[in-house]
């Protein structure tokens, strides 16, 4: 069963400051600290990024004098600020869903800490999670960001600052770079917002944008995912031919980092291209997982990915995963793994067949007149004819030899003859199939 009302979930930093500090500050110097919070949204908070939920602002509180005093508050209630910060303001106002992700993002951070595994992606540390009245002009200013607010306070998560790119972005500058409709922005990739960055992508590429015509929330939500995914074949494909490759060690790490939480019953629900930042080390990526207001603990066994409650139904944790990994992969390395697939698939037919009497010959006759078998045989597998029992894969086989060797030694007629012969009276399907292609081929 999904946790939905989860108690704030036990941190490793063992401090329950960052979910009820409102409670716990004398009225006057919660007020005090209520006006310095709101001078930091107002006046330092510059923002940085955008999601479905919240919008994403950069500032470092150690550097601004004039909220010391807050940051002082903090420390007594062992709250400390040792890296810049990001501060999320939710876009809607939902009372208690700021809470829940906060709560889910200290879960995802604590398990990551616990394991102390460098093969594991990140979890930007949480540091505060506050419900913050507003007055009238910071609601004007937060408004102007793009959160939409119906209530006189808003919702603030306050957590390390990642300076990374997400994966979407990632794949976006690398059309960028690379269409001769976009030369213009290859100096300026840096300056533009995603939705600018995506816009001129959707324009060059010729991508739709998702927008669904349903008459239900339900059918509108299915277009927009067939949409979404054909603009991302679109995309991927554009990129695979001019020779991109994304890197795999991004997948591996996001991948043992979710089999990670899902061990522990801990599912994400909505990672996408944008909740995955990855920071550039001099060629060495550092990977973060990011935003976890759909993220649940799964107790039971029951489906993780369905609400029977609202019928809801979440994203796959390995979709984006599974969506990359054909990118991931360059063209020989493709050939190299079809090649290893082949021979994998060549050995269990051999050992298949080995006492097959129609085999003993063919091979027999491969030891007195050498010719390629693997190359015959790749063909019929890769025709997907290779499904059938020993005795007509090694008639199958036969079959094709018999034109092989017939093409040398006799006329195209003689060949496309004999197997006309063969194809009269009551002859298997896929042998039957099988002849006529090799009658076809040598015509």
């Amino acid at each position: 069963m999904v946790n939905y009302d989860l108690p704030p979930q036990p941190s490793l930093n063992n401090n329950k400051d960052v979910f009820d500090l409102a409670k716990k500050l004398p009225e006057e110097e919660k007020t005090f600290f209520e006006i310095q919070l709101e001078l930091l949204v107002t006046k330092y908070a510059r923002k940085v990024n955008e999601g479905n939920n919240g919008i994403i602002c950069y500032l470092d509180v150690r550097s601004i004098k004039a909220v010391s005093q807050l940051v002082a508050i903090l420390a007594e209630h062992g709250i400390q600020f040792e890296t810049e910060q990001a501060m999320k303001i939710l876009k809607v106002y939902k009372p208690g869903s700021g809470r829940y992700e906060f709560e889910q993002q200290m879960r995802a951070y604590d398990l990551i800490k616990q394991k102390a595994d460098p093969s594991l992606a990140q979890v930007p540390k949480p540091i505060l999670f506050y419900e913050l009245p507003i007055t009238p002009e910071t609601k004007s200013i937060i408004e102007s960001m793009g959160v939409e607010i119906v209530e006189d306070k808003v919702e603030l998560i306050l957590m390390d600052f990642i300076p990374g790119v997400d994966i979407a972005t990632m794949l976006y500058r690398e059309v960028a770079m690379r269409h001769p409709k976009l030369v213009h922005l290859q100096d300026k990739l840096e300056e533009l917002s995603f939705s600018e960055l995506q816009r001129h992508v959707f324009e060059a590429l010729e991508l739709k944008a998702p927008g669904g015509k349903g008459s239900t929330e339900g059918e509108r939500a299915y277009e927009e995912r067939l949409v979404s995914n054909e603009n991302e074949k679109n995309l991927y494909e554009y990129l695979e031919r001019d020779g991109y490759v994304f890197p795999e060690t991004i997948l591996n790490v996001l991948s043992t980092t979710i089999e990670w939480f899902h061990q522990n019953n801990f599912y994400l629900r909505d990672f996408h291209h944008r909740n995955a930042m990855v920071v550039d080390n001099d060629g060495q990526p550092s990977v973060y997982i990011l935003d976890f207001g759909l993220a649940a603990s799964v107790d039971d066994g029951s489906d993780p990915y369905t609400d029977k409650r609202s019928d809801a139904v979440y994203l796959d944790d390995f979709a984006v995963i599974r969506s990359l990994e054909g990118l991931s992969e360059s063209k020989n390395e493709k050939q190299e793994k079809l090649n290893r697939d082949f021979v994998e698939r060549l050995s269990r037919y051999e050992k298949r067949l080995v006492k097959n009497q129609s085999w003993q010959s063919i091979t027999a006759l491969h030891q007195e007149h050498p010719f390629d078998l693997d190359s015959i045989i790749r063909s019929i597998i890769q025709k997907k004819l290779a499904q059938v029992n020993t005795d007509t894969m090694a008639d199958m086989i036969g079959a094709y030899l018999l034109g092989l060797f017939h093409r040398d030694q006799t006329t195209k007629s003689d060949v496309i003859m004999s197997i006309n012969n063969q194809l009269k009276g009551d002859v298997d399907p896929i042998l039957r199939k099988t002849l006529t292609q090799i009658k076809q081929a040598i015509r």
